[in-house]
């Protein structure tokens, strides 16, 4: 995948195989967001985890699920930089992915800093 392409590759794998989901905090009551992305194969989802490190200097962490399947997961802000570049104004996607990315691009952070996200040196 070019890396002129690589966003929408990503937005199309984040509306076939992800998910985008959002919830208060328990205790502090601020809204949480993760950006999900579902694969069966440890080669594709570790590829996808480095190309978008690299891509979108956002770090997510590969977790296994209880269907055997693995889980690359990024938190707020990670998948706030992430779903801001990748659905963009009249680009391709389901309706409902591009609707939840748009408030999730939107949403205040509540903090500036994470170990999520890496900066350019």
């Amino acid at each position: 995948i070019p890396d002129n392409g690589f966003a929408d590759f990503v937005r199309g794998v984040v509306d076939g195989d992800g998910c985008i989901r959002n919830w208060s905090h328990p205790t502090n009551g601020n809204e949480q967001w993760s950006l999900r992305i579902y694969s069966a194969s440890p080669k594709f989802i570790e590829w996808l985890q480095k190309k978008i490190e690299i891509n979108f200097l956002a770090k997510g962490k590969i977790h296994n699920s209880r269907e055997s399947l693995l889980v690359l997961k990024f938190g707020k802000l990670a998948a706030k930089r992430i779903l801001k570049v990748c659905y963009y104004q009249d680009c391709f996607s389901l309706a409902r992915k591009a609707r939840l990315a748009e408030i999730c691009g939107s949403s205040v952070s509540g903090w500036s800093k994470s170990k999520t996200l890496l900066t350019v040196v």
